[in-house]
């Protein structure tokens, strides 16, 4: 039996421990995608600082928000069939798991969260680029507090935010600016 195995089945007796498994079908056969094996307490507390990595001020400034569904996150990185629901079979097929997988697990030895798929970043910043504010919508798809929060955590996230730890955040949103201003022009 593997050593990682053998570990899993003694832990099973402890009340504190946690597993979670992603799995498909290939044909006749089951396969393990990813799992998880941990504590409630570590859990709980990758899950407070996802949820921490999410929060943004919605539009207004008045209302700060970061209990982000991943249907709400996933959504926003796929176009709309007819304009109303997401065509999600322009999603990449373990991106919404991988995300899931990153929100409960944390970087050993350091506050910060597991990285999310790079594929994330790049599929909400090709989103931007060709969202447009149609004449008859009240809110600019742009704006999405979702969509804004799920680019934030990538940000934050990312493999050399450390290195740049010493720029604020808002510094990070520059180049979406830059974007936004193009493409308004």
């Amino acid at each position: 039996m593997p050593r990682a195995a053998e570990r899993s089945w003694s832990n099973m007796d402890d009340p504190n421990a946690y597993f979670a498994a992603a799995v498909c079908a290939n044909g006749p056969r089951l396969v393990v995608r990813d799992w998880i094996e941990t504590t409630v307490s570590v859990l709980r507390r990758n899950i407070a600082r996802w949820f921490k990595d999410l929060r943004i001020v919605e539009p207004g400034g008045e209302i700060t928000k970061c209990e982000f569904s991943l249907w709400e996150l996933m959504s926003t990185l796929v176009p709309r069939k007819g304009g109303k629901k997401p065509d999600w079979k322009k999603l990449p097929p373990q991106l919404a798991t991988e995300t899931l997988f990153a929100a409960m697990r944390g970087q050993p030895d350091s506050h910060q969260g597991q990285p999310l798929p790079s594929t994330a970043l790049v599929h909400a910043l090709r989103r931007h680029i060709v969202e447009t504010r149609k004449p008859d919508e009240r809110f600019d798809p742009k704006l999405n507090p979702a969509w804004l929060a799920l680019i934030k955590a990538c940000l934050l996230r990312s493999q050399n935010h450390s290195t740049n730890s010493h720029l604020p955040p808002q510094t990070k949103f520059l180049a979406l600016e830059q974007i936004s201003s193009v493409n308004r022009e």
